[in-house]
């Protein structure tokens, strides 16, 4: 895994060369680990479609899922930093 926490291509191309253990096990590393950036876009990844009746994928998911209201809750406790001009 590289990245921040995961490289979805990574899982995908363990999925795609018939790893599925492998690419689970990473999926779960990243899960373990707090991965969050995109998850629900990332996983509705077509290739990631043979994982999807998998026992243990929709577990992944469920735990990827549980976090999201404590990800949230620690975003709202930051301190208000202004607006920035991007511009």
């Amino acid at each position: 895994m590289h990245g921040y926490l995961i490289n979805i291509v990574d899982v995908q191309f363990l999925v795609l060369m018939g790893n599925k253990t492998d690419a689970l096990d990473t999926l779960q590393a990243a899960a373990d680990r707090g991965w969050g950036d995109a998850w629900r876009r990332n996983i509705s990844n077509e290739n990631l479609a043979s994982l999807r009746s998998d026992s243990r994928f929709r577990a992944i998911i469920a735990q990827l899922d549980a976090c999201m209201p404590t990800q949230l809750e620690a975003i709202q406790a930051l301190p208000y930093m202004g607006e920035f001009d991007l511009g």
